[in-house]
């Protein structure tokens, strides 16, 4: 079992009074800040990464990928890992520069990524005040 407590995505299909839904699993999640997996299926996910990470890029099979298509992969090649999220969500991801791949050309100016980051800053308060 994969659970996802923030995942990013509307799920139009979900009741307002859920709290756990399932996720089809041809159904792309995006959101891996907050994941949880059962420990009958975690070595299946760590041998399925590993895997993908020595294929080429663009390989049929899945080569290497961000973690979250890498997860959607998994999901729809191994079905027997049923895959929920909560609704509402549990948790929230920050706004903040990327740490996965390259960073916006935004982020790499001296004055303008100063400001970025205190917008970002803004948003997170605001948003933590929100919900």
């Amino acid at each position: 079992m994969l659970y996802y407590g923030g995942a990013l995505n509307e799920f139009s299909g979900a009741r307002a009074s859920s709290k756990l839904w399932e996720v089809e699993k041809t159904s792309p999640l995006s959101g891996s800040h907050c994941i949880a997996v059962n420990r009958e299926i975690l070595p299946k996910i760590v041998r399925y990464l590993d895997a993908m990470l020595g294929r080429p890029a663009g390989s049929p099979e899945g080569g290497p990928m961000h973690i979250d298509g890498a997860y959607s992969w998994f999901r729809k090649d191994n079905p027997i890992a049923r895959t929920f999220i909560s609704v509402p969500a549990l948790s929230f991801q920050r706004s903040s520069a990327t740490d996965i791949h390259d960073r916006k050309w935004i982020d790499k100016q001296p004055f303008i990524g100063e400001l970025a980051r205190g917008v970002r800053r803004m948003k997170n308060n605001f948003m933590g005040w929100y919900r």
